[in-house]
């Protein structure tokens, strides 16, 4: 496997969303070889050598699992860069970043979905990713934005059915190692007919049953957490699906957007679609 090169700078012509660069130059332009194979995968999906999925997702995690591990990433460290790295993917495959008025946004946040999740809303998937400006509300939400993609689990990994996949950004006081933004991973299992709560624990329960020791420092932090991690998802769903049903019914907005034609492993994005909804 080669060692990841250099990126080319990007071009998103979106200079109030700086997280929008720095993540997508960090998880994304960052891993050509990763680009190149989830363009591969991605075409050539339900051919005999490629699983077939769903047409949400573009680079199932299984797959970028088994890159990062190539690398020579121990489990947890492949884990929580696949995450990055398949969200990035499905970025530039969409380029897509959506703005709300503050006072939605204000609204969305504070009004977390504590009921059974709004899945149809949150299954209108309009393109493979998107990313939200939490810019009006960051000081309340604690984030400049977040990455919301999804995933048709498929692969290695005994776990079925769709994952919502969100990226927070997290504004760093002062930079670290040259880096202004903390990238925030967060799973939830979208089961239909169930509570955040549910869909939480079901990734929890996953995790232990995939190998994962339930006396571990890693299981102990994940479980003594879960109730600031239940109400950080409970806002983001409720925020996703507010975003969704713009998307899918207000008739001014476009209803899907086609995935850019990556060709020998050119990254720049010479614009980003933004829709202000």
């Amino acid at each position: 496997m080669s060692v990841a090169t250099t990126p080319p700078p990007l071009h998103l012509g979106y200079p109030d969303a700086p997280f929008v660069e720095e993540f997508v130059s960090r998880y994304g332009t960052g891993w050509p070889d990763l680009t190149n194979h989830a363009l591969h995968c991605y075409r050539q999906r339900g051919q005999a050598s490629v699983s077939n999925w769903e047409d949400y997702c573009y680079l199932p995690l299984n797959a970028a699992v088994g890159y990062c591990e190539e690398l020579g990433m121990d489990d947890r460290a492949a884990s929580r860069n696949a995450r990055l790295l398949v969200t990035a993917q499905a970025f530039l495959a969409s380029h897509l970043i959506v703005e709300l008025n503050a006072a939605e946004l204000h609204d969305a946040w504070h009004q977390p979905c504590t009921g059974v999740i709004p899945f149809d809303d949150l299954m209108n998937v309009p393109t493979f990713c998107y990313y939200v400006d939490l810019t009006p509300i960051e000081e309340e939400a604690h984030g400049c934005g977040v990455f919301v993609s999804w995933e048709d689990r498929i692969g290695r990994v005994p776990t079925s059915g769709t994952s919502l996949h969100l990226i927070r950004g997290l504004r760093l006081p002062e930079p670290i190692d040259g880096e202004h933004f903390l990238a925030y991973p967060l799973e939830i299992p979208l089961l239909p007919g169930k509570t955040v709560r549910d869909c939480i624990y079901k990734f929890l329960d996953d995790g232990l049953m995939n190998g994962a020791d339930a006396d571990s420092i890693e299981a102990k932090e994940a479980i003594g957490g879960l109730e600031l991690i239940i109400d950080d998802a409970s806002r983001l769903v409720s925020l996703v699906s507010v975003v969704n049903r713009k998307l899918a019914y207000e008739e001014d907005l476009p209803k899907y957007f086609e995935p850019l034609d990556i060709r020998s492993g050119a990254f720049i994005l010479p614009e980003c679609t933004t829709l202000r909804v």
